[in-house]
């Protein structure tokens, strides 16, 4: 029972890593398919999809490697 949690506490995160960048990459593709947009609004979508992509995954790699130390400290000390 412990390891299948130890298992989901492992594969949780990135699932939710991977998930968050879908869900960019399916407005970035919705942003690019609508009719009637301009090339200008296009291009600000994109710029704006992308640099808020960037910020989104520098924060969840740093949550990412917070969950994992703490997670390793767990496991070591055995609380």
């Amino acid at each position: 029972m412990r390891l299948i949690l130890y298992l989901f506490l492992l594969i949780a995160p990135y699932l939710l890593f991977w998930l968050s960048w879908w869900r960019y990459a399916r407005h970035y593709l919705h942003s690019f398919r609508m009719p009637g947009i301009s090339d200008m609004h296009q291009a600000w979508e994109f710029a704006s999809t992308v640099s808020h992509g960037l910020v989104a995954r520098r924060v969840a790699v740093f949550l990412l490697a917070t969950y994992y130390v703490a997670l390793i400290a767990t496991l070591l000390t055995g609380n």
